[in-house]
């Protein structure tokens, strides 16, 4: 049965062990008061609504509880003793004393006198005024039968009217619960209920099922595009909550991975009240703080870019004007422009190579970092493709360059092979 919870007034069923709402105790702690009706927590002394006490004495005075019989017998029932243990009582029957009232004496001759006096016609008179007595009591007994009869109808009239009522009531309460549980409680509570009430709930419970399948499903996939598809589908489910936040987590997760200025800033936008909103911030005052200017990007391409022309060129000179007098040279601590011209001689320029080439890509990354002698410090790395032009043809190798800069000089500068290409144009 589906009743009012007694501490927050939330709809909930009287077998459930705790109202979902509040989470008070529901199934075996409620009273219902047989003064006004009124259900409530058996933990309370008093009924809230008439004040009526429930409770009931443990103890009483002694006292004898007598019903009487149509016998005029008396039977007594039980006797409470007050004592402050409780033993068992026993049914104790007393058998009345019945006083036999002996025949009073009567003459002789005046019992003769009334013996004569009462003749054949007189008994018959007195057996004709019995029959209508008898027929008087049935008739009394008849229509008190057809009254009872009648009261009865009138009553279970009644009460099917009330539970029709009822009924009625608990169904569009569990029309607006889309509760299954609730749900499922009405059909228990209320199995003779119209067909179409019966129908109509089962319809609901059996949607219900399958959108539980749907959404178990979604859960299982874990995507955005399959949450953002569910909730498109289903704008007023229950899960909107708890789709809204996986879709932010998991749109956090590519964030991380991705780890750009353009992400975390998408995210803000996208979310700017999302639980990830301080993280996002304090990657962004990092990245932000330390990112160059298009301005000092700019200068360090250049540098680099002249570093490599020097070496396409064979000029040292053009080398010298970039780098500090000592460097860091493809992992070499303290190098000068004279290992840079002895790499070039021993490592390139070999007796079959006639010429080379550096081609310089698109800056990935480039930061600034402010020092606290008032200098900067700027790393950029940027994609590179070496061409080594053969008597036996042509090769070319991808590289990836980091340089470091301060100041406005290279302070190291090296490059990582990623990926070699074959020899693309023989020689004739």
């Amino acid at each position: 049965m589906i009743i009012k919870c007694p501490e927050c007034g939330h709809q909930v069923s009287d077998k459930a062990p705790v109202c979902p709402s509040c989470g008070v105790e529901i199934a075996g702690h409620l009273v219902k008061c047989f003064h006004c009706g009124e259900i409530y927590l058996k933990e309370d002394v008093v009924c809230p609504n008439c004040h009526h006490s429930e409770s009931v004495s443990g103890s009483t005075t002694k006292s004898d509880i007598v019903e009487v019989f149509d016998n005029n017998e008396e039977e007594v029932i039980a006797e409470v003793v007050s004592d402050d243990t409780e033993e068992p009582v026993t049914p104790i029957k007393i058998e009345p004393v019945i006083e036999e009232e002996l025949p009073k004496a009567t003459p002789v001759q005046e019992q003769k006198v009334r013996e004569k006096k009462v003749s054949p016609v007189e008994g018959k008179q007195t057996n004709d005024t019995v029959q209508p007595a008898t027929k008087n009591n049935h008739i009394a007994l008849f229509v008190s039968l057809l009254i009872a009869f009648i009261m009865c109808a009138v009553l279970l009239f009644f009460y099917n009217k009330g539970n029709e009522s009822h009924e009625a009531d608990e169904y569009e309460i569990a029309l607006k619960s889309n509760n299954q549980q609730v749900m499922e409680q009405f059909l228990e509570d209320f199995p003779n209920a119209p067909l179409a009430h019966i129908n109509s709930i089962k319809n609901l419970l059996s949607q219900d099922k399958q959108k539980s399948e749907e959404w178990g499903h979604v859960v299982q996939q874990n995507t955005i595009a399959a949450y953002k598809a569910y909730l498109e589908a289903h704008p007023d489910t229950p899960h909107k909550e708890e789709i809204q936040k996986k879709i932010e987590e998991l749109y956090w997760d590519e964030v991380v991975s991705l780890n750009t200025e353009a992400a975390y800033l998408g995210y803000r936008e996208k979310f700017p009240k999302g639980i990830h909103t301080k993280e996002a911030d304090e990657k962004l005052k990092v990245m932000l703080d330390n990112t160059s200017t298009p301005s000092e990007e700019k200068v360090a391409v250049a540098a680099v870019r002249q570093f490599l022309q020097g070496i396409n060129s064979k000029s040292t000179s053009k080398i010298e004007e970039v780098v500090a007098p000592s460097f860091n040279f493809l992992g070499a601590g303290g190098a000068t422009t004279a290992d840079v011209a002895k790499y070039m001689r021993e490592k390139l320029y070999q007796a079959d190579v006639k010429n080379i080439m550096w081609h310089l890509g698109t800056a990935i990354k480039a930061t600034t970092d402010k020092q606290e002698g008032g200098g900067t410090l700027q790393t950029i790395t940027i994609p590179a493709r070496l061409v080594i032009e053969r008597k036996g043809g042509t090769g070319s190798n991808r590289y990836t360059i980091k340089a470091q800069m301060q100041n406005g000089k290279i302070t190291s500068i090296n490059w990582i092979l990623q990926a070699a290409a074959p020899t693309t144009k023989p020689e004739q």
